[in-house]
């Protein structure tokens, strides 16, 4: 038996390929989308920061303004920090609610300093734990999908082809459309923006 691929189909699967590949950052990209990102940061304000420590962490809710209140004195680190600790605090309707709005927090926060691999981790997460069937608090849809397409996105320029699958299976899910054109949604998106690019 005879195998052939057809010119046409040949063509077809170079231009994919390399499609792929230029979805791809090289580490000096990488390296310097997450230095631009470090730099675009604000300076920590020292008393502002100051003031974060005084402030009650014993709910969910008071934890998740701690992490506000350390983003706005520019500490991102800690405010990640607490958000992920808030996010976990689910004891009473108001620390659920406080949880979901500190978790939609982790990823971009996580973008803002250059982790970009943590960004989409974040962003899947927030879609496992608080699904669009659950019951309040829930994301809306569109948010679902826009955080999943973000997440494969993310996961696609890293070159984490098995995230980006699972990423996108999610998303698929989501749009009830199999399969999704994920070249052309993530080369139009690229959330991680090297300088130059």
């Amino acid at each position: 038996m005879r195998t052939w691929m057809s010119p046409v189909v040949a063509v077809l699967l170079v231009l994919v390929a390399t499609a792929r590949a230029d979805e791809r950052l090289t580490k000096q990209q990488l390296q310097a989308a997450g230095d631009a990102a470090v730099a675009a940061l604000p300076k920590v304000d020292s008393a502002k920061a100051q003031t974060c420590k005084a402030l009650p962490i014993t709910t969910g809710a008071e934890i998740a303004a701690a992490a506000a209140c350390y983003r706005d004195a520019g500490a991102l680190g800690l405010a990640i920090a607490f958000w992920k600790r808030a996010s976990k605090e689910r004891t009473t309707p108001a620390d659920n609610a406080a949880a979901m709005g500190a978790a939609l927090e982790i990823g971009p926060a996580n973008e803002a300093a250059g982790l970009f691999s943590a960004a989409a981790l974040a962003y899947e997460e927030v879609t496992g734990t608080w699904p669009v069937t659950a019951l309040p608090p829930h994301l809306d849809a569109k948010v679902a999908r826009d955080l999943q397409t973000r997440a494969m996105c993310i996961y696609r320029q890293l070159g984490m082809d098995t995230e980006a699958r699972r990423s996108q299976a999610a998303l698929e899910g989501y749009s009830h459309r199999k399969p999704i054109d994920a070249v052309a949604i993530c080369t139009a998106l690229r959330p991680i923006r090297p300088p130059g690019t």
